[in-house]
């Protein structure tokens, strides 16, 4: 994760005299009664202008909102983000993005990449350099390469050279059936050239009951219980340390059907993590894309490349 540390927030940019660069966060609220029903009532906020230093897209203004349903008296949460939209990363290492985006009703979230979006919804930016588009908005190695999770939203990617980026991600949010809301996420990411850290390693999942692991996917029966190791290991001697929000396995199995157990297996050492994981699939949505039916009744596969476990370093 890119979220600055709490030791080091006094020296961030937000502060008169830091040098660490700091992002600054502004909640905007009102409360409005809508006069009738409506199948897709849009609001939205709009600025001007742009980072002049983004490199993917032309300059321009920006804007986001969101899309309400609220005929046959339907009662929702919207979904939100528990992750900020400002990462740091670096060019040249694997990169692997989790928005984090619950759903306090427990509706199904479809994710998509899109273009972002001007000063209505319906001007969007057309105007991509580099290369890149709405489905890839990066110079990746190799290129367009960015493989996008429509079920978690997950992004994983391996930039290449220093860039600013802009994006967007619609948050469809579904109930039996129907799209009840749409949120959207504007974010800016930046590729730093001068990142000494190394990320961390970690061995392929080692299956102890339940299940079976190949070929980067999990096999499973149905109300069987799963249960797997990963070895972690940070190269630099950081600490490695349990990051919850950065992860989505709540997202794919379900918050309450995941329990993750951290063992420091070297005593006194704090770099090397054992993660032991089970995962509970008696109540796991199929439909929610965490889980998929294989030729076999009750027997469901998820792919491992889909998943991020929660750590940090």
């Amino acid at each position: 994760g890119s979220e600055m540390c709490i030791r080091d927030r006094s020296q961030t940019t937000c502060n008169s005299g830091g040098t660490i660069q700091g992002t600054e966060v502004y909640e905007y609220t009102a409360q409005v009664t809508l006069p009738s029903a409506c199948d897709m009532w849009q609001f939205g906020w709009t600025t001007c202008c742009r980072n002049g230093n983004v490199t993917n897209i032309a300059a321009g203004s920006s804007f986001v909102g969101g899309q309400i349903n609220n005929t046959n008296g339907i009662c929702n949460n919207s979904a939100r983000f528990t992750t900020l939209p400002t990462p740091y990363i670096c060019a040249g290492q694997p990169f692997v993005f989790n928005h984090g985006a619950i759903d306090a009703d427990g509706d199904t979230l479809i994710y998509s990449l899109a273009a972002p979006l001007q000063t209505s919804w319906t001007t969007p930016n057309l105007a991509w350099n580099n290369g890149t588009s709405a489905a890839q908005p990066f110079v990746t190695t190799p290129p367009n390469s960015l493989v996008f999770s429509p079920s978690t939203g997950q992004m994983n990617f391996t930039p290449n050279g220093i860039q600013t980026v802009v994006l967007a991600v619609f948050v469809y949010e579904i109930r039996n059936g129907d799209t009840i809301s749409i949120i959207m996420r504007d974010m800016q990411v930046v590729v730093l050239p001068n990142c000494t850290n190394t990320p961390v390693t970690n061995t392929p999942p080692l299956v102890s009951g339940g299940g079976t692991f190949n070929g980067g996917t999990f096999v499973v029966c149905q109300c069987d219980t799963l249960n797997f190791q990963v070895s972690l290991s940070d190269p630099d001697g950081d600490t490695i340390t349990l990051d919850p929000i950065q992860s989505n396995i709540g997202q794919v199995f379900g918050p309450s059907n995941v329990t993750i157990f951290p063992f420091y297996p070297i005593p006194n050492r704090r770099d090397t993590m054992d993660l032991y994981v089970q995962v509970r699939t008696c109540t796991t949505d199929v439909s929610t894309g965490g889980l998929s039916p294989i030729n076999a009744p009750g027997i469901y596969a998820v792919s491992y490349t889909h998943l991020t476990l929660p750590t940090i370093y």
